[in-house]
């Protein structure tokens, strides 16, 4: 089985969606039949509860791949309720294991010591801190591509200078086939002109790489993570469970860009 197309979702900021937006394009990969597994970097384990799994009941986590890499990811990949969809769990251990980590000499590459040669899937989707981690850098280790998602607030844009400036950073010392994909514009409340204006704004900023369906405030989106279900799986017909739809296809599309060797949509 080829390698794996692997997508951080990744901001220096928090409360901008990512991890919502990096568990449904996830699930909706999944849905259209593609072996996908989510990586939960993230201490808080957020992604690992909205697809309705305790981290405290689970044998073992990624804490222990990465105290371990020897070991492989395999014993602390889960499968949960979608098909096709499984999940390499965090645990809120992770954040005092960061600081242990960080005296050992390839810390940057600890989860891709643990990468499996020959995966059961085609694609994986990252969730990161919204700190600039070790966690971060070694998700931007393994990856093919970043995707930035950007809240529709004028204030959220200053985040993202800091956010390229790692990937560029990996891509030069550690990753040189690391790329940003697209940026994806998430919250947007299109009822309010600042929404609108940073809509244009980041569409003048960025053209083509702006996803172009951005994912609305939805109040559906919310309910699932408390839940611990996909959106599709909650409310299927609801706004943000289509924009993650389209979102998704679009990534899907710009991969297949990169596969043909084509740079229009692709920021190095």
């Amino acid at each position: 089985m080829p390698r794996p197309f692997s997508i951080v979702f990744a901001n220096a900021q928090g409360g901008v969606g990512k991890t919502t937006s990096a568990v449904h394009v996830a699930g909706a990969f999944a849905e259209t039949g593609v072996e996908t597994l989510l990586v939960d970097l993230d201490p808080q384990a957020s992604a690992t509860r909205h697809l309705g799994l305790d981290p405290d009941a689970l044998d073992a986590t990624l804490t222990d791949v990465l105290i371990d890499p020897s070991r492989g990811i395999a014993p602390a990949v889960h499968a949960t309720a979608y098909p096709g969809l499984s999940v390499l769990a965090a645990h809120e251990s992770l954040g005092t294991l960061e600081s242990e980590l960080g005296a050992m000499p390839d810390r940057e590459s600890l989860l891709a010591a643990a990468w499996p040669g020959n995966p059961p899937f085609r694609l994986a989707v990252f969730d990161v801190p919204p700190a600039l981690s070790l966690y971060t850098v070694n998700a931007l280790r393994i990856a093919d591509a970043v995707v930035i998602p950007v809240q529709t607030h004028p204030f959220a844009l200053a985040s993202v200078p800091r956010t390229l400036d790692l990937v560029d950073r990996v891509r030069r010392h550690l990753n040189p086939r690391l790329s940003v994909i697209g940026y994806l514009a998430t919250l947007y409340d299109k009822r309010t002109r600042v929404a609108r204006e940073c809509l244009s704004r980041m569409i003048a900023e960025w053209g083509p790489l702006l996803i172009e369906t951005p994912i609305p405030t939805n109040v559906a989106l919310a309910e699932a993570a408390r839940d611990g279900r996909l959106l599709y799986e909650a409310d299927s017909e609801s706004a943000g469970a289509a924009a993650y739809y389209a979102a998704a296809a679009e990534i899907i599309a710009r991969w297949r860009e990169t596969r043909n060797g084509s740079a229009a949509r692709v920021a190095r």
